[in-house]
């Protein structure tokens, strides 16, 4: 049977002078046999947002399922269906799923799961041990069906999870971020089967690859695939992609990561000549030749830089915007990437948020947040900022977007399984600011795909509203 994660997330609320504190979801540990399971306890989440805005149910038939409860003066039980087991749920609905908002009494024989005793009141500590049960309302239910898809990274030689995670939120330009929260996020990411992470050596000056670093050494044997940049440290000039500013940058980039050899370096968006330059070619080659990285690749602005570069027979990656609000790249680039056994990393999926769903007109951001002060590329190239979309203009699509999610899936999910259904995208690389993005993002690895009624309509959406400002551009 193989490895199967379930992840939720619980909350704490003030009605009133009534504190009600969340359930901390549990997590299946390794392995789940038939008819066994092994539980740990993982995080509370620190408040409200760390709640998903639209629960996904969680099927009784097919798959296993956690679910999560809202409930008065109660810290630890939750319930958890096995191979072979049933949801210890009092009410269901009638299509026999768990949908956030019923009201329900969980009940479970296993003692592994809630505390002796249950209630944490003096009434319920004076019954003794017993089953843990309690009376709340469903705030969330998620169910996993499978491990996450991976996908080869042919010239690397690895496979990678089809869902990655990208770290620029952790370094710098979105806003303030804990180092705590930041290391949160990658646990929550590793533990939801993500194996590839993407950092660069300028995001927060190399905050960033550290924070990783860390991460790393607390999981020794992770599996997980590092992908860094570099360039964008010296004045964008194509005399300064030269061999000897590569050797700098990258034994920056293997201290801050604690690593002997990189596993992957990108080209972090260099200036359009460069990409055509055999002098930068043989100047990459060299690093895998004196073993500092396992290979390279390049993240590009446009389609014609992305083209450019597949056709050289070193290059391991290309990393592009691709979003449902950036499709061009369909046209040329991912079948070129295709025929070439190129990788594609798909960033800004979620066009800086926009895609979630959760903007308005009237939505600001941080001064230091690049959604504030790079909206017109002020600082660098637009099109990384809401993927080049005006912001209004962009808010109004996401709405029309939102409404073409299936039943059970966030609008950000169902932009990351657009993306992961392209022929030709080996990874996507959302960021996360908290765990629980950064789980619900994994779990878009997991989803169905998007039927043809849907994929139609999402290209209807971006030829009539997105295409005019984007197409010609990038």
């Amino acid at each position: 049977m193989p490895q199967r994660r379930l992840h939720a997330v619980a909350a704490t609320r003030v009605e009133g002078d009534r504190r009600l504190r969340g359930v901390t979801a549990y997590e299946v540990d390794g392995r789940l046999e038939e008819g066994q399971q092994r539980l740990r306890l993982a995080q509370p989440a620190a408040d409200d947002d760390d709640v998903p805005r639209a629960a996904r149910e969680c099927l009784r038939e097919g798959g296993l399922g956690v679910l999560v409860v809202l409930h008065e003066d109660h810290v630890g039980a939750d319930a958890v269906r096995g191979e072979t087991g049933e949801f210890g749920v009092e009410e269901r609905t009638q299509s026999g799923t768990v949908r956030a908002g019923n009201p329900l009494r969980v009940v479970t024989d296993n003692k592994s799961v809630g505390h002796p005793g249950t209630l944490t009141t003096s009434a319920g500590r004076a019954k003794g041990p017993r089953s843990p049960q309690f009376n709340g309302v469903a705030v969330h239910a998620e169910c996993h069906t499978g491990p996450m898809e991976s996908r080869e990274f042919s010239k690397l030689g690895r496979s990678v999870s089809v869902v990655g995670l990208g770290t620029w939120q952790l370094g710098a330009d979105w806003g303030d971020v804990d180092e705590k929260d930041a290391h949160a996020v990658l646990e929550a990411a590793a533990d939801s089967g993500v194996t590839f992470f993407d950092t660069a050596d300028v995001y927060g000056d190399g905050r960033s690859e550290q924070t990783i670093a860390a991460f790393l050494k607390a999981h020794p044997g992770s599996g997980i695939t590092v992908a860094t940049k570099m360039g964008r440290r010296v004045d964008q000039l194509p005399e300064n992609y030269v061999l000897e500013n590569f050797r700098a940058w990258n034994d920056r980039s293997r201290r801050n990561l604690g690593v002997d050899r990189l596993d992957l370096v990108q080209l972090h968006c260099p200036p359009t000549p460069v990409y055509s330059s055999d002098e930068v070619y043989d100047a990459l080659d060299t690093l895998v030749a004196e073993d500092r990285v396992a290979g390279y690749g390049v993240s590009v602005e446009t389609c014609a830089e992305a083209l450019t570069a597949i056709a050289r027979p070193g290059i391991a990656s290309v990393q592009i915007i691709l979003n449902p609000f950036r499709m061009k790249p369909l046209d040329e680039v991912l079948p070129a990437a295709l025929a070439a056994g190129v990788g594609i990393i798909a960033r800004v999926p979620l066009a800086s948020g926009l895609l979630s769903g959760k903007y308005t007109e009237d939505t600001t951001f941080a001064a230091n947040d690049h959604r504030t002060f790079n909206r017109h590329g002020e600082a660098f190239d637009q099109g990384e900022t809401f993927a080049g979309v005006d912001f209004a203009t962009g808010v109004a699509a996401a709405r029309e977007f939102a409404a073409l999610a299936p039943e059970g899936a966030t609008p950000a999910q169902t932009a990351l399984r657009w993306i992961v259904q392209q022929p030709g995208v080996t990874t996507v690389i959302p960021g996360a600011r908290t765990p629980a993005q950064a789980r619900a993002n994994s779990a878009a690895g997991e989803l169905p795909p998007l039927d043809e009624q849907k994929l139609t309509a999402i290209r209807e959406l971006y030829t009539r509203e997105i295409a005019p400002q984007v197409a010609d551009r990038w």
